[in-house]
């Protein structure tokens, strides 16, 4: 259980407790048995705090008189067995994705105006389809974020699928049982549509792209895309096709979902470049 309490009371407990102690923040981090960042994370009410961490700080401090409401862990998630829809979603979470475990954190980022139909009208529907989750969606300057909290999700993406922890450089790879698998289009697809971008070349060219900053992830990108009889080249920072017809080939294959990428393949194909001016994220 979780208790739910106002934000004057929830500070005024944690700030009693930390007079109580006669310590820094840090110290009462240790004192609950958490990290730092996430006694942060209950000061701010960006986490619940758990009953037997409030109970210990209510008999610390005496404050007995607040009032307070108690949450349950909230709806068991559901596991999905492996699926095409599955196996986008890990693509998505590679791209532009994150999970954490400290507060327990899926997010999908992206540009709040050219990715907010792609996050909202794909990626939200999608996470409560495989898991029974509402995603949380936030606005911030120029950047959306879909978020999901579950610890039991968390646990389950990194065990089950590796997907890294924090940071992804040099953590990320392609799951091992996808690596020679026809449904590797579909991370690609998931891929593609959160750290893909088709791009001007010269004049009446276009390039595609796909950027990591985990040379082994690229290697692997590389590699699915030739075992589908695409001829990649490998860069420092991304795999890219130049070939005309591949590029064609790609948006039939693997059939991208996100509307800026399909409307700028739409602007290429109809005056046979891409302008200077069209946005691109």
């Amino acid at each position: 259980m979780y208790i739910e309490l106002k934000n004057k009371d929830r500070r005024l407990l944690l700030t009693k407790a930390k007079e109580k102690l006669n310590c820094n923040w840090e110290g009462l981090a240790k004192f609950l048995k958490v990290n730092r960042s996430m006694l942060f994370f209950y000061l701010s009410g960006h986490s619940r705090i758990p009953q037997d961490k409030f109970n210990k700080l209510v008999e610390l401090t005496k404050l007995k008189a607040i009032k307070f409401t108690t949450k349950s862990r909230g709806k068991e998630i559901i596991l999905p067995k492996e699926s095409r829809e599955l196996i986008e979603f890990l693509g998505i979470l590679a791209g532009d994705g994150h999970i954490n475990n400290i507060s327990y954190e899926i997010t999908i980022t992206g540009h709040r105006k050219l990715d907010y139909n792609f996050l909202v009208l794909f990626v939200k529907p999608l996470i409560k389809k495989l898991f029974g989750l509402q995603p949380y969606i936030v606005e911030k300057n120029n950047v959306i974020y879909c978020r999901t909290y579950s610890k039991k999700l968390v646990d389950f993406l990194h065990s089950k699928y590796k997907v890294p922890i924090g940071k992804k450089k040099n953590k990320l790879r392609i799951p091992s049982m996808l690596i020679d698998s026809k449904d590797l289009k579909y991370y690609l697809r998931g891929l593609f549509d959160t750290d893909g971008c088709i791009s001007r070349h010269h004049k009446n060219s276009v390039y595609l792209e796909i950027s990591s900053k985990t040379p082994l992830f690229l290697k692997d990108i590389r590699k699915g895309l030739l075992s589908f009889d695409f001829h990649p080249y490998l860069s420092k920072k991304s795999v890219i096709l130049y070939r005309k017809d591949e590029i064609d080939k790609f948006f039939k294959f693997i059939k991208p979902r996100n509307n800026k990428h399909l409307e700028r393949y739409s602007i290429y194909k109809k005056i046979g470049y891409i302008p200077k001016e069209a946005a691109v994220v």
